[in-house]
């Protein structure tokens, strides 16, 4: 798991999925846009800090090189994947990233209640406006009633058995239907094979990353204890060539 420790210790995160759009102004100033359909593909970067002891770290320097800058590797921010190891101390906190904010909650009225969300599936997904069974979520169940909010703006939906989260432009509140319409940040490039299937929210959505850019690094003096430096930041690109 070397990208998932890179994102654990990482100093900071930038997060970058922009729409490809490219603006002319003509003599008049008149701005023309023209936007290029795409995957619209998560891009991370990632700076790392020089505190990492060459001696601890030899198998995630191997397994870097492995990945080289052609493979991908599952990531999460789940709360689950920031462990201290490797002699430093990993970013903590990374679940609040992606969290879910929606009313569907435990009685704590803080923790997501995952069995209810997760049993929500796909009725149909076309274009941006995915459609989604209720099923064991009622107004009963949920604080607020008819009008409270399943889907915030911001939080994730991943399809079961597809890696590729996609998030949601606005609220999106129960109402009196067994479905709600969601509108993603991206169409369906997936297929008509995920209607049925169950999703996931939230910081448990998973992304496929990898590094076209793979820093190389270097060995500050030191024998066992030598800290190494990469040459530059990590720069991770959701892989969406490969549909399951």
């Amino acid at each position: 798991m070397s990208l998932q420790t890179i994102v654990n210790y990482a100093e900071s995160l930038t997060i970058d999925r922009r729409r490809v759009v490219g603006v002319q102004y003509t003599r008049s100033e008149v701005a023309k846009v023209s936007e290029t359909p795409t995957r619209n593909p998560w891009r991370l970067n990632l700076t790392f800090a020089a505190a990492l002891r060459y001696g601890d770290n030899r198998a995630l320097l191997e397994a870097i090189d492995q990945l080289d800058k052609t493979t991908p590797e599952i990531i999460s921010f789940n709360k689950d994947t920031a462990s201290s190891v490797f002699g430093i101390k990993a970013s903590t906190g990374l679940a609040y990233i992606f969290a879910y904010q929606g009313a569907v909650k435990l009685s704590d009225g803080i923790t997501p209640n995952y069995s209810l969300l997760n049993s929500m599936t796909v009725s149909s997904f076309i274009g941006n406006q995915l459609v989604l069974n209720l099923n064991s979520i009622k107004p009963a169940s949920v604080t607020g009633g008819q009008a409270a909010v399943v889907l915030a703006a911001g939080d994730l939906i991943q399809i079961q058995g597809y890696p590729y989260p996609f998030s949601v432009r606005s609220n999106v509140v129960m109402g009196t239907g067994t479905t709600i319409t969601v509108t993603t940040h991206r169409p369906n490039f997936i297929g008509p094979a995920v209607n049925g299937n169950a999703i996931n929210v939230g910081n448990q959505c998973q992304f496929n990353m990898f590094c076209p850019n793979m820093p190389t690094y270097k060995l500050s003096p030191g024998g066992a204890n030598a800290i190494i430096n990469f040459n530059s930041d990590f720069q991770l690109y959701e892989w969406t060539g490969d549909i399951l």
